[in-house]
């Protein structure tokens, strides 16, 4: 296999793709803002805390849906273009069995749990998480893969923008707002996205190349490591709204959740340069320029999560002006979320190189102990505090993840050296 050479990976052709990626995510950030205050608007705080739990509680499978294949499509695809169309067909094929059993899993937690929305309500909701999204997200990571920027910039915003059409829709025809005609909707914005974006990569790469897309049981097993580590990486931000929602109620989630999907509209950014720099990360394993091309990610990281806190200053105050008043607490809530951006971007970025040195199992191991911790302080907490104590439990959580990846990540480049 044909690998990149150190001469091949200038900055400013990744600068490009980080910008490319930054446009999708700061425009799919509006487009869930707007989503967000159409869906706080049409609900009321207390119908929006339902809806906003149970989707969180969707979303904590989600990262295993694709089970690895956004990493896979990174690793193969990147150094070699000649994979995309198998690759493509079995990242399709992967996220539907995987998915699938997902859904399945998701209606009998459903049962457990008590669910306040209804088994067929919450089908639709896992159909739209655990299927129709992944593919979008493997659609975005095909192109990032062969560093087509403005399809990428393109994929990451299709559901997005066609969960926010359907809303307008319902909310202009005058449907009740109520959890269950959220989650419909919800669903059938879904579901045109991912037929978007399946289309979207037939015309920028290929059709699925059925005949040469890879054992179902070997993509498994070399996904396995990253759905895991997708699921504690990831996970962590949605599962106390699960526990608030089962310990304190829908009005208590509601005014939390506004505060967290604001601010962390400022951590879109970081993201999207992860996934531009993974790729040439991962092509520049064992050579010189990885430890430059990390150098600018980190930088460019912490500078930019120092502002976005100073942003949440300045933003937090006008939140009850958008949302109403029944989200007033929210302010509160945005305010003590000031050092997350920072947090968020140095853990990112020491996770990112991690993964990039072929230490995925230490990254899986670092962050999976912290979710355990933060589920078993949430459960403690959560009664006592109220929501103040999801928040002191995150950033507690984004900076022991942001020192364990640093010291995993500094140790594997100095047996490298």
């Amino acid at each position: 296999m044909n690998r990149l050479l150190p001469g091949q990976l200038q900055i400013g052709h990744l600068g490009k793709s980080s910008i490319f990626a930054a446009t999708g995510l700061a425009t799919r950030a509006v487009i869930q803002a707007v989503y967000l205050l159409l869906m706080s608007r049409w609900l009321g705080a207390t119908g929006y805390g339902i809806f906003a739990g149970s989707v969180a509680l969707a979303i904590l499978a989600s990262p295993l849906a694709s089970w690895g294949m956004p990493v896979l499509l990174a690793k193969w695809v990147a150094r070699e273009h000649r994979h995309m169309g198998g690759m493509w067909a079995t990242a399709l094929l992967q996220v539907a069995v995987v998915g699938s059993l997902l859904v399945i899993l998701l209606m009998a937690t459903s049962l457990i749990v008590h669910q306040p929305l209804g088994l067929r309500i919450m089908f639709l909701l896992g159909l739209s998480e655990l299927v129709c999204l992944p593919i979008a997200q493997v659609a975005a990571s095909q192109c990032f893969a062969i560093e087509h920027g403005s399809a990428s910039l393109g994929a990451v915003c299709l559901i997005p923008a066609f969960r926010l059409l359907a809303g307008v829709l319902a909310f202009s025809a005058g449907f009740v707002g109520t959890p269950s005609n959220a989650v419909v909707t919800h669903f059938a914005g879904s579901l045109l996205g991912c037929v978007a974006s399946i289309w979207l990569v037939r015309v920028v790469a290929a059709w699925p190349a059925w005949h040469m897309r890879a054992p179902l049981r070997d993509s498994l097993r070399q996904g396995g490591v990253y759905a895991v580590g997708g699921l504690v990486g990831t996970s962590y931000l949605e599962v106390d709204k699960v526990l608030m929602l089962q310990l304190l109620g829908g009005a208590a989630v509601g005014p939390y959740t506004v505060a967290f999907r604001v601010i962390s509209l400022f951590g879109m950014p970081v993201s999207a340069l992860m996934s531009a720099t993974l790729p040439r990360l991962m092509a520049s394993y064992r050579t010189p320029a990885q430890a430059r091309i990390f150098g600018l990610v980190v930088s460019s990281a912490f500078l930019y999560g120092c502002g976005a806190g100073l942003a949440i200053l300045v933003v937090s105050p006008i939140i009850p002006m958008v949302f109403g008043a029944g989200f007033s607490e929210s302010v509160r809530y945005s305010l003590l979320f000031v050092p997350w951006p920072i947090l968020f971007a140095l853990h990112q970025a020491y996770a990112a190189r991690v993964t990039a040195c072929d230490r995925q199992h230490a990254r899986v191991l670092i962050e999976g102990i912290v979710l355990i911790l933060m589920i078993a302080s949430d459960v403690v907490l959560l009664n006592r505090l109220g929501p103040d104590a999801s928040i002191i439990v995150l950033l507690s959580a984004e900076a022991t993840m942001a020192l364990g990846c640093w010291f995993v990540g500094r140790n594997a480049v100095r047996l490298l050296s």
